[in-house]
């Protein structure tokens, strides 16, 4: 039995790769690693010791966080891989464009005898590229940095029937070593949440609930807020409440107010109308702020 032989491979003359494949991998790590940052920091802000600050929640979230960005990165790494493979080469006979798109991968062959002109240019010294001219077909342009290389090398070439060989076949946005410091990130920001939830823990221990109802003054004018959900808000609100209830935001740590008052118009008479009224709570001074106005107890 023998044994099939392998096709022959060849390394081109010259290889372009697409512009700026050499740090694209760096541009998708940086806005990997801001989106994490940015929404891992948006995510725990508040006030750690505050008694609504839901940890659990925000952990919750964080998870989220990492599954959707793990997502993304296996969406730009499949891009990615297409990019890094996506060459334009020069053999001793031909033009040779090895391109990937996601589910399909072309491979286009020139001829020199096909090819008519083959220009460069280049735009604020980095936006480069290479236009390949040839007989009853469109120009075929490609993006890459060493495209005058490429047109110098393209009139020393003769033929040749081996095939090209691709050596950027199997690349990833983050390589082996990179993986370790993607380990080392992941141990420090689940440190990073294990003190916060620690430090939330001694909070919940040590820290007594704090009880909103009660009365709140500021130079005489008095907020009432009733352990029944009900308030008294007549001195804030100069219209005349029939109807007051008040429920907490733990989220944003506000008191919102929904009340019903009587009002006139000509067109309907005395009628009753509703509004809400926010109330900001302030953990410090265990007061309601209004405006400019505190309201201590």
């Amino acid at each position: 039995m023998f044994m099939e032989k392998e096709a022959k491979k060849i390394k081109p003359i010259v290889t372009s790769r697409l512009l700026f494949i050499s740090a694209l991998d760096k541009i998708y790590l940086v806005i990997l690693g801001l989106n994490l940052l940015v929404l891992t920091i948006a995510n725990f802000s508040g006030r750690i010791s505050s008694p609504y600050y839901n940890f659990w929640a925000r952990v919750g979230r964080e998870i989220i966080i990492l599954i959707v960005l793990s997502i993304l990165y296996l969406f730009l790494n499949w891009f990615y891989k297409c990019a890094v493979k996506t060459v334009l080469c020069l053999t001793e006979n031909q033009v040779y464009k090895e391109k990937y798109i996601p589910f399909k991968r072309t491979e286009t062959s020139i001829p020199l005898n096909r090819i008519t002109k083959v220009s460069t240019h280049t735009a604020f010294w980095i936006f480069r590229v290479i236009i390949i001219h040839q007989y009853n077909h469109l120009p075929m342009f490609f993006f890459t940095w060493n495209h005058q290389e490429f047109k110098d090398e393209l009139n020393k070439l003769l033929t040749t029937e081996k095939k090209v060989e691709n050596i950027y076949a199997t690349k990833n946005i983050i390589n082996k070593k990179g993986w370790k410091v993607v380990m080392w990130v992941g141990v420090g920001l689940a440190a990073i949440i294990a003190l916060i939830g620690v430090i939330r823990l001694f909070n919940v221990i040590f820290t007594k609930p704090i009880d909103i109802t009660g009365s709140y003054s500021y130079y005489g004018d008095t907020v009432e807020i009733k352990s029944d959900n009900t308030c008294d808000i007549d001195d804030i609100i100069y219209d005349d409440v029939t109807k007051c209830t008040w429920r907490f935001n733990e989220e944003t740590g506000s008191l919102v107010i929904d009340y019903e008052y009587e009002d006139y118009s000509y067109y309907y008479g005395t009628h009753i109308e509703e509004d809400t009224l926010y109330l900001q709570y302030d953990y410090d001074k265990d007061a309601i702020v209004y405006g400019y106005n505190t309201y201590t107890r």
